[in-house]
């Protein structure tokens, strides 16, 4: 857990534009710089290490439906853990509108996957009547 340093009074967290005179940070021990890019992807890397066979088994199957991309699968597979049946189908119309999953991919394939893998407990005919 990261933990935050308040120095000098100021604590800046996300994106910062600082207009003015130049000014020299490099050797400054007021100054620390955290790049979230990086730490997301340590955070990335360590998360598939962290996934279980079952997972990956899945990830692999739900891998076409989202257009072959593997880090796609991952994060879907992740975000609907816990979630309830229409808050599943809620996220796949957004993927579908968002371009991430085929109109035709995102009924009877992707059920079936979520469904033979114990995801998705409702009818095809449920999941067709809330994914549109």
């Amino acid at each position: 857990m990261e933990t935050k340093k308040e120095m000098m009074g100021v604590t800046f967290q996300g994106s910062v534009t600082f207009q003015g005179p130049m000014f020299d940070i490099h050797d400054n021990q007021h100054v620390t710089i955290v790049s979230r890019e990086h730490e997301s992807a340590a955070c990335a890397d360590e998360s598939s290490a962290m996934l279980d066979e079952h997972q990956r088994e899945i990830i692999e199957k739900l891998r076409p439906i989202f257009y072959g991309i593997e880090e796609e699968a991952k994060n879907f597979l992740l975000s609907i853990q816990n979630a309830t049946p229409r808050q599943i189908a809620d996220m796949v119309n957004q993927m579908v509108k968002d371009g991430k999953i085929s109109e035709l991919s995102s009924h009877r394939p992707l059920w079936k996957v979520l469904h033979d893998c114990g995801l998705y407990d409702r009818s095809e005919s449920n999941w067709n009547t809330y994914v549109k």
